[in-house]
Parts: structure tokens; C-alpha cells; sequence
């Protein structure tokens, strides 16, 4: 499926970056509250302000693009590398606590093929089914290669088919 990179203009200013099907950037649905209200706010004053970047590209190479772009440009609406946005000021109390309660919930998980619990996978490429990963568990996968690890879990559970170009399998076939 085709995918392409756009952005959100504010005059010259980037305010939002992202990768989708065509339309997506046009799309006002599923978007964030104060996202939302500046992309209807920018209808109703019939501005143009998706500027389209680039459209013929592989799709991994755009979304490592967008995550570049968005870790430079800090743009006012992706959460993702921007230390200003809204939803990422926490005081350094919250942080600590946060931190401390992960911590503490999160100890065994991170241990990947140490913790007798968790479920090692086999990583395919969805197109052609070759093997890209073997014996290796989905959240450490994710976190090392910028994946969703709710979303390749479910392609593993039979839940969806794909996620981002790949999906996996349980090495025991159970859910």
C-alpha cells in the first residue's frame, strides 16, 4: 500500500509530522484534542496546510524519516521527541515516582530470554514471509527497533496481520 510522508504547516512552521495512506493528511479524524481543534480550526479558514514531503519511498525508510524529522523539527503536535509537548511535563517528583513504580512492576519483564515467562517469537517480513528475527522476545524486539509492542504481539496472537510491515509468531503456537 502506497504511504506517504506529510507534514502540518503552520505558515513556515512544522507543527505536525507523520506517515500515512493518501488522504491521511487531510484526515482530522483520530487525532489528538488540541491537534484536532488547530487542524478544524485550519479547514474552517480553508488554509492549505498539509504540505505532502515524499511519497515514493519504502516504507521503513519513511517512517525512520518522520522519526528524524520529528526529533529535529520538535514539531507543537507529536508527543514523540518533544520535550515540549503538553503531554510530556511532568514535574521531577512525578518522573521519580513514575520511574520507581516501573521499576519495581517491570523488573522481571526486562530480562527478555532470562525470565522463564516470557514467550520467545519468530519476527517474519509480511510481504514475502522471510525470516527477520528468531527466538527472540516481542518487547525487547519493539524497544530495540522502534516497534509497537502491543501491535506485533497481537499480529502474534492472530489478532491482526501485520503491523508496520511485519508480524510474528509464537514459538510454542500458544496465546
Amino acid at each position: 500500500m502506497l504511504k506517504q510522508l506529510y507534514m502540518h504547516m503552520d505558515g513556515d512552521s512544522c507543527v505536525y509530522v507523520g506517515v500515512g495512506s493518501p488522504g491521511r493528511a487531510h484526515n482530522v479524524y483520530n487525532r489528538q484534542s488540541n491537534h484536532l481543534k488547530w487542524c478544524e480550526n485550519q479547514l474552517m479558514c480553508q488554509r492549505d496546510y498539509v504540505k505532502i514531503v515524499i511519497t515514493d519511498m519504502d516504507n521503513d525508510m519513511l517512517l525512520r524519516l518522520e522519526r528524524d524529522l520529528i526529533k529535529s523539527l520538535a514539531p507543537t503536535y507529536n508527543r514523540v521527541h518533544n520535550p515540549n509537548h503538553i503531554y510530556t511535563k511532568y514535574s521531577d517528583e512525578t518522573k521519580r515516582k513514575i520511574s520507581e513504580t516501573t521499576k519495581n512492576s517491570m523488573r522481571n519483564m526486562n530480562k527478555g530470554k532470562e525470565n522463564p515467562t516470557a514467550k520467545l517469537a519468530n519476527i517474519y517480513e509480511a510481504k514475502t514471509g522471510h525470516l527477520i528475527a528468531e527466538n527472540v522476545v516481542i518487547t525487547l524486539f519493539c524497544k530495540e527497533f522502534g516497534y509497537n509492542q502491543g501491535h506485533l504481539s497481537r499480529t502474534a496472537r492472530g489478532e491482526a496481520q501485520q503491523h508496520r510491515g511485519l508480524y510474528a509468531k509464537y514459538k510454542d503456537n500458544s496465546n
